[in-house]
């Protein structure tokens, strides 16, 4: 069983698998060892949760994948970000996703796709754009329960704007009645490599046939491809399961 020891005391934790509601991950307890213990023997640039990050990995810091500047640590999944605070690197990185779907579908644009004019269409009336606390990024939202998703990750989870892109900026495919469509999940992590889908219950029981059968279509793509990605749904503003997807040992 991996065990973490203290590079400066006899202080242990042991990694458990299991992690019960509410519990910190056994990394973030270790770096808070070393922030409340032994502040005084850490590198001056690093505070106790980017040591114990050091100590495991020997990166003294982020690189964003565009521009290679540094990044933030992210303190809930205790990994830097991928991406800087400079929004044109996510854009960046959208535009080259572009490319790839111009590549493969002749089109940039997916306006002209039924599911995704529905999606805007359903969000049009609520939709908003959410600025973030620290006026670092603005992030687009089609209803109500993305945005409750926004003010969580912010304000409870203190999480950095530059680990969340929303919409994902990947976009999957399937096949429904002998017909391609495609799917865009309402938002992307980075730092977990987790696209994350935010639904409504009652959204979904008012769903017609064809939608549901779509849903579960999407569903079981996504599930399927857990070798390349992480990927969660949140129903009805319930966190719990992402709590424990962010604090789950490695």
């Amino acid at each position: 069983m991996k065990t973490y020891r203290c590079q400066y005391c006899a202080y242990k934790l042991i990694v458990k698998k299991d992690i019960k509601k509410g519990t910190k991950s056994t990394k973030y307890r270790m770096g808070k060892h070393y922030e409340e213990k032994h502040k005084e023997l850490l590198p001056p640039d690093m505070d106790g949760f980017r040591y114990f990050y050091y100590l495991l990995t020997k990166k003294e810091h982020g690189s964003c994948v565009i521009c290679k500047n540094n990044t933030d640590f992210n303190y809930n999944t205790m990994k830097y970000s991928r991406f800087c605070n400079n929004p044109q690197c996510k854009q960046k990185y959208k535009e080259e996703r572009d490319k790839r779907m111009m590549g493969k579908y002749g089109k940039l644009y997916l306006l002209d796709d039924p599911e995704v004019q529905k999606k805007m269409q359903q969000g049009r009336k609520i939709a908003g754009v959410y600025t973030w606390s620290d006026n670092k990024a603005k992030f687009n939202y089609l209803a109500s329960y993305e945005k409750d998703f926004l003010l969580y990750l912010d304000n409870t989870l203190h999480w950095p704007s530059s680990d969340l892109i929303m919409p994902s900026p990947h976009t999957y495919t399937y096949e429904y009645q002998n017909k391609q469509h495609f799917y865009m999940p309402d938002a992307f992590i980075p730092s977990l490599n987790l696209e994350i889908e935010i639904k409504s219950s009652e959204r979904q029981d008012k769903q017609n046939k064809e939608s549901m059968e779509k849903e579960i279509i999407k569903d079981e793509l996504m599930k399927s491809c857990s070798n390349l990605f992480n990927y969660i749904k949140i129903v009805n503003k319930n966190y719990d399961k992402f709590n424990m997807l962010i604090n789950k040992e490695e």
